[in-house]
């Protein structure tokens, strides 16, 4: 079996295109070895291989797992903590401590975040040490490097630098990293930039010593080979960056990135932690993908999805806000008067499905429709049908309703399933309701993935994904519809 680990982190894109070429020809060389390569997705969807090959993606963690994890996690570490003394209290303690992380976790709404491993398992580690967690994701990175430098430091017996004159360090090197495209260094080549900023510390350790502290406190900096080192996550090395570039008041290199389809990849990441880091002004950027929309009157759907971050998370001059909006708002405008207002008023709910209808990028509103609708429930689940607001069912059903010229919406799907008999009520037993969704199933034929050649009310298509006939029942008989 051969692993090839981190595709994605070949930062240049030809380089990319090279590494994919090889293996394909070490994959035909070799026909009876596995290969398993593991790639970021869009790293994989630049360079992928020739060779058909099966792909997996990790899924997000599961409320039950999330659940697992932490009280494992906690069961762990009070046992280490006591050195396997006394058990049953190591127990009540994790019981204790994850219980109060798995409150804060809800009372956050921070789903999306411990949804992915890396950041659940560091979020436990914040958690360990400041006994509680923050909602915004840059105050959570905050929160782990207090944990890193300066809590494990203490921990483990010795006393750290002070947290800003490690950043103060840490941050021009990850800068530095990033204008190279690159993740992992030697010592070698970073010794200048290390020695210029340590030597303004007093009692600072010498380059290397610095090094060596940051993987004694598990790996800051990972020394991956002999010679190599590397952030232990690529996102500390973009947080980092991001904190030197507010400093520094270096926003053109992020403005330039804009306008380079590989630079942006490379820095999108630093670019959604700068908007949030507290003073730093996003303003030229979000006016920079306004003005490349407006000049190439074509619309580039994760430019304007960015520029939406920026200004939710960051200060955005007013007028740019509104150039914003207005950009945002003109898939929007098929809308009725009313849906119009509304889907205004809460944007950008609704940019990215009006943008794929309009674009007739059927799949892909399908998904977002299921998205959107599952955000709005915090989550699936018939209560959540139910209490669906009626202004937002109508402007996914009139959006879906419109673009598709008559032909797709949930109001078809109502139409064909009183056609063919259905109640809108489900009833005691519920098999006039079955007996539709299995007629309804049938004539918007849901047995094949059809999209733009799909027959009347084949899209949209959410409860596909989750429900049966009772969830299908009651969204029909929404009153929103």
């Amino acid at each position: 079996m051969i692993l090839l680990d981190g595709f994605d982190e070949v930062a240049d894109a030809t380089d990319r295109q090279h590494i994919s070429e090889w293996v394909d020809h070490q994959i035909n060389k070799y026909p009876n070895t596995a290969f398993i390569l593991t790639s970021r997705p869009l790293g994989y969807q630049e360079a992928p291989l020739k060779k058909k090959m099966q792909v997996l993606e990790i899924q997000p963690l599961t409320p039950k797992q999330i659940n697992e994890f932490i009280h494992s996690w906690y069961i762990t570490t009070e046992h280490q903590r006591r050195a396997g003394k006394d058990p049953e209290l190591a127990k009540r303690k994790a019981k204790q401590k994850a219980d109060s992380l798995l409150k804060q976790i809800e009372d956050r709404n921070l789903s999306e975040f411990v949804s992915n491993p890396l950041l659940l398992t560091l979020i436990a580690e914040s958690h360990r040490f400041e006994k509680r967690i923050p909602t915004r994701k840059v105050e959570l990175y905050q929160t782990i490097f207090q944990v890193m430098l300066v809590d494990r430091p203490r921990e483990k017996g010795f006393e750290p630098l002070p947290l800003p004159h490690s950043l103060s360090v840490l941050q021009p090197l990850a800068l530095a990293l990033m204008q190279q495209g690159i993740t992992k260094f030697t010592f070698e080549a970073v010794e200048p930039i290390l020695a210029e900023y340590l030597d303004k510390l007093p009692g600072s350790p010498e380059p290397f010593e610095f090094l060596k502290e940051l993987q004694a406190v598990d790996a800051l900096i990972d020394k991956d080979k002999e010679a190599d080192y590397e952030f232990a996550h690529k996102t500390f090395q973009e947080y980092l960056a991001a904190l030197e570039i507010q400093k520094t008041n270096q926003q053109h290199i992020l403005r330039t990135a804009l306008q380079n389809k590989k630079e942006l990849d490379w820095w999108q990441e630093t670019m959604r932690f700068y908007a949030a880091v507290p003073d730093a002004d996003s303003t030229a950027l979000v006016q920079t993908i306004v003005q490349e929309s407006e000049t190439s009157r074509k619309l580039n759907l994760e430019k304007v999805l960015l520029a939406w971050h920026f200004y939710q998370e960051g200060l955005v001059a007013a007028d740019q806000k509104q150039s914003l909006l207005e950009l945002s708002n003109e898939p929007l405008k098929i809308l009725e008067p009313a849906d119009f207002q509304y889907a205004q008023d809460v944007q950008p709910r609704y940019f990215k499905l009006a943008h794929y209808l309009q674009t007739g990028q059927w799949y892909a509103a399908d998904q977002e429709t299921y998205e959107v609708m599952k955000r709005i429930m915090g989550g699936w689940s018939l209560q959540g049908i139910k209490d669906f607001p009626c202004p937002d069912l109508s402007v996914i059903d009139q959006l879906w309703l419109k673009y598709s010229q008559g032909k797709f919406g949930f109001s078809v799907q109502k139409q064909i399933w009183v056609e063919v008999g259905g109640k809108l009520d489900y009833g005691k037993d519920g098999q006039a309701a079955t007996d539709a969704y299995d007629a309804l199933w049938g004539v918007a034929n849901w047995s094949t993935n059809l999209w733009g050649a799909a027959p009347r009310g084949h899209l949209p298509r959410p409860l596909l994904v989750y429900g049966l006939s009772r969830e299908l029942c009651t969204l029909l008989s929404h009153p929103g519809l």
